[in-house]
């Protein structure tokens, strides 16, 4: 009995055993349950708002590429608009074209021409007639173009006995007639001609002989100009007077001119009206004043329209610092920036809206980095203060003392500008264009120490670079990595430069439209050195005959003057030579050798201030 009860008390406290782990075992799992419920719902809250953030950001980067798209947009109509009125101006300066004022006379004999029989075989003696006229002329190139209003005064002495035998009796016509001439021809350097039509109506009549009102006929003349020997002389040095520099712009001519004129005559005998003619040869002399050219301004591209970035640069004192290198980095694109800081500090960015981090070196100093919402467009402003200890980023480089920031597995194309003969550095005007048509890639100016920095990378590249006092550079150069020494001659007496990128027509001496940035060049270079003279000689290659050819080089030379004298250069300063196929300067057995060959070289003739040319 005893072991009985023993053996139930044991059974009862396994069961309250196993009924108590069941207890915790089960409450365990409702904690377990609870818990992966609280962090499911945590869980699902920040993958929630991590949607949210990435939909906000998404919304806000979709934001700024709308605007920057837009501004794009905006900036390429932009251009496209200005560079149509680019070539409009270059078309309109690179064309020799002239408009002028012209009057003119003339006086000489004149008959009639009537058709066998008439009036009973009467016979007509030679009279006299004039005219005065003043009109408008359009010289383009080679070509000349008149017309105005002329009036002529004919007079004709009619004999009206056939029979020789008896005396004459004399009938007098005294007509006036008010006249278009439309004439088209060539002026060229000492004579000219021109050939056309003339229209006009009968104003007077003083023996009413009752011819028809219309007269009309064909016209020509041909003559010379006194260009060369009514132009007054300049002494060497001297300015020209307004009185002289109006007798630069007249031009006389004296021709031999003809024409004929047809009309209606009624006959005296009832018959019907028949086709009369008269005929007149004599002198004229025109006089014509040329009008000075508009000059047309060439519109700079636009800049784009984007926010600005207005960075300045202290060190610890407050004071601006030079040189120092910044860099902005696109929190959403990783994209990054770069500037290098003025004399004064500053620094700016053009970038779209958005969040930047902005950090500053310079010589073992940084800036804090500056996290920046950028959104003002008129330009957000913040400074960099250098108190820091550098932690220089591997972009850096230092070439000659300067900090260049240079990507290793993209060199980027910086250099220095110096002077040729002593080393010097020069802060001279560099400018990088497309080596296939020139576009500008870089334009800038070297510091103090001649050095310059541009994001151009590996390629080849056409270069201007240019400074007062100095020769300028233009070239073609191969861009690999390390640097590139610009090396600009002094202006010398006696100093040449190949004048690049002139294109003519072919065998002709009128400028094409893709000269103008050459034209433009060297016109700054004329108004950087104001007492600089030149000599532009031309060259060409030998193919046809050789007087031919030295005169279509000095043509050119004396068309790229002309268009040098439309910009403001004072003619005085440009003498012109053409050499034409006498001095190669490579095979003209090849067609590359041959384009070498036709070319324009530029000479320094005087330092001193401008010379006497009597050449137009």
């Amino acid at each position: 009995m005893h072991n009985t009860m023993r053996n139930i008390s044991i059974i009862c406290a396994i069961c309250l055993a196993i009924i108590a782990g069941n207890s915790r075992t089960f409450a365990q799992s409702n904690d377990d349950e609870l818990r992966y419920k609280q962090q499911s719902a945590a869980a699902r809250k920040n993958a929630q708002r991590e949607r949210q953030a990435e939909r906000a950001q998404a919304a806000k980067s979709a934001t700024i590429d709308s605007e920057v798209a837009r501004e794009t947009a905006e900036y390429m109509a932009e251009v496209a608009r200005i560079q149509k009125h680019n070539n409009e101006v270059a078309d309109y300066m690179t064309r020799d074209i002239a408009h002028r004022l012209a009057v003119w006379g003339d006086i000489g004999a004149c008959t009639r021409l009537d058709q066998l029989g008439m009036m009973g075989g009467g016979t007509y003696s030679l009279s006299g007639a004039g005219a005065l006229g003043i009109g408008y002329q359009l010289r383009h190139n080679k070509f000349l173009f008149t017309t105005g209003l002329e009036f002529r005064s004919i007079n004709y002495v009619h004999t009206a006995q056939a029979d020789p035998s008896l005396p004459p009796t004399y009938t007098s016509y005294n007509l006036g007639y008010l006249q278009i001439p439309l004439l088209l021809g060539m002026e060229l350097d000492n004579w000219y001609w021109q050939l056309g039509a003339k229209a006009g109506y009968k104003l007077m009549d003083i023996h009413s002989t009752g011819l028809a009102p219309l007269r009309f006929g064909p016209a020509f003349e041909i003559g010379m100009n006194f260009d060369k020997w009514s132009r007054p002389q300049i002494p060497a040095g001297q300015e020209m007077t307004p009185q002289q520099r109006t007798q630069f712009r007249m031009h006389y001519k004296l021709a031999l001119f003809g024409e004929c004129g047809m009309w209606l005559h009624p006959d005296p005998t009832g018959g019907p009206a028949r086709l009369q003619e008269d005929m007149m040869l004599g002198l004229k002399f025109t006089a014509a004043y040329q009008f000075r050219r508009k000059q047309k301004t060439m519109e700079p591209l636009p800049t784009r329209p984007r926010p600005e970035m207005q960075l300045v640069v202290k060190d610890a004192n407050g004071r601006p610092v030079e040189g120092a290198i910044i860099q902005t980095t696109d929190r959403i694109a990783d994209s990054k920036s770069y500037a290098t800081s003025l004399p004064d500090g500053s620094a700016v960015l053009k970038v779209a809206r958005g969040e930047y981090d902005v950090r500053a070196y310079h010589k073992g100093k940084m800036a804090e980095r500056l996290n920046i919402q950028h959104t003002d467009l008129g330009g957000d402003r913040y400074e960099l203060i250098l108190d820091q200890e550098d932690n220089t980023p591997p972009e850096v480089k230092i070439v000659d003392e300067e900090e260049i920031i240079i990507d290793p597995n993209s060199p980027c194309l910086v250099g220095r500008v110096i002077d040729n003969e002593t080393g010097k550095p020069l802060n001279a005007g560099v400018r990088f264009g497309n080596w296939i048509d020139t576009t500008a890639l870089y334009h800038g100016t070297a510091n103090t120490r001649g050095v310059y920095v541009t994001r151009l990378h590996r390629g080849d590249y056409s270069i201007h670079a240019r400074k007062a006092g100095y020769m300028p550079l233009i070239d073609v150069i191969h861009f690999e990595q390390d640097s590139i020494i610009l090396k600009l001659k002094p202006i010398r007496v006696g100093n040449a430069a190949k004048v690049k990128d002139l294109f003519f027509i072919k065998d002709k001496a009128t400028l094409q439209p893709e000269s103008e940035t050459a034209l433009a060049n060297l016109a700054m270079f004329l108004r950087q050195n104001p007492d600089v003279c030149i000599r532009l000689t031309a060259h060409t290659d030998n193919q046809g005959d050789a007087d031919r050819l030295e005169r279509l080089s000095r043509a050119r030379a004396r068309m790229v003057r002309r268009n040098l004298v439309n910009r403001g250069i004072d003619i005085n300063r440009i003498e012109i030579d053409g050499k034409g196929g006498s001095q190669p300067v490579a095979d003209n057995q090849s067609e590359y050798g041959r384009n070498l060959n036709q070319r324009m070289v530029m000479e320094i003739i005087s330092i001193d201030g401008p010379k006497p040319t009597n050449e137009e």
